[in-house]
């Protein structure tokens, strides 16, 4: 039960992750849509080499929080 929560928790911040850098380059954007911020070339780039850093370190907390 403890892996399932912390992959949840892990999938869930990838996920808002993702939305929230596509957010930023809508905003920042003129002339893209919300979609194609989303899968541009872009947001793929940042999240593979820093979206993932935040999912870690909700695991590790999660992790020594479930501990105790």
């Amino acid at each position: 039960m403890k892996n399932s929560t912390i992959l949840l928790a892990i999938l869930a911040t990838l996920f808002a992750t993702w939305q929230t850098i596509s957010l930023l380059i809508w905003a920042f954007s003129e002339d893209m849509s919300f979609r194609s911020s989303a899968t541009s070339v872009g947001a793929i780039l940042i999240m593979f080499l820093f979206g993932w850093i935040p999912a870690v370190i909700v695991a590790i907390d999660l992790d020594k929080q479930l501990d105790n």
